[in-house]
């Protein structure tokens, strides 16, 4: 179960810092596990956050940050505001995040209130959200885009909801409503949050990932 010690208290970002539109970066800066003003991070300083409070897999955590390098970064290193380049990493039709508005090239990196209200609004029986839940909360915000996402932005959206799911799920396989809250909403890592007992893979996270899909259509 994850509590805060004295070294990783959670201390929300000012405007000073830089910060992605990804609540699980967020909340690793928020809690100091990588640099809390999240600028000039390392490939190996991420994975090896990911890793240790994630319990994502070695491979999928270098992946992952090398990714976002690679796309967003300055030489071998990247500010978490810089994820927020539009249709680099991120994209519309978020879960918790407004669109990025038209001839932008930033999109915002401040949790919305009213998606997120609507988010937690397709928990099943009001305890949490399942697979299906995610799948349909991502039908609802696609269907209003003007236009559509291209297939490597959709695959990235059904990949964020499925390390999500992997991430955060309870022996229920629902992500409960205070998680989605504190996770999404404040960017914190939830009191009494239990990391997953296993590694999450690369195969897993992308198995999970299609199952979304397969319940969009």
């Amino acid at each position: 179960m994850f509590t805060e010690s004295c070294s990783h208290e959670f201390i929300p970002s000012n405007k000073s810092q830089s910060r992605a539109p990804c609540p699980a970066l967020n909340a690793l800066a928020n809690h100091g596990y990588i640099s809390r003003d999240g600028k000039d991070l390392t490939i190996p300083e991420l994975v090896g956050a990911l890793q240790r409070v994630y319990n994502i897999s070695f491979t999928l955590a270098f992946l992952l940050s090398f990714v976002a390098v690679l796309y967003c970064g300055h030489g071998l290193r990247v500010d978490l505001g810089d994820l927020c380049k539009h249709n680099k990493i991120e994209h519309n039709a978020s879960l918790a995040h407004d669109d990025c508005p038209e001839g932008k090239e930033f999109a915002s990196n401040a949790p919305s209130r009213k998606l997120l209200q609507s988010l937690v609004g397709y928990a099943t029986c009001g305890h949490g959200l399942g697979l299906n839940d995610f799948a349909r909360a991502r039908v609802d915000r696609e269907s209003r885009l003007k236009t559509p996402l291209d297939e490597i932005h959709s695959q990235i959206a059904t990949g964020e909801s499925a390390l999500t799911w992997l991430v955060m799920k309870d022996q229920r396989g629902e992500v409960p409503i205070n998680l989605v809250k504190e996770w999404y909403g404040e960017e914190r890592i939830p009191h009494g949050w239990v990391p997953p007992a296993k590694p999450i893979g690369l195969f897993s996270a992308h198995g999970v990932a299609s199952m979304i899909a397969k319940e969009m259509k």
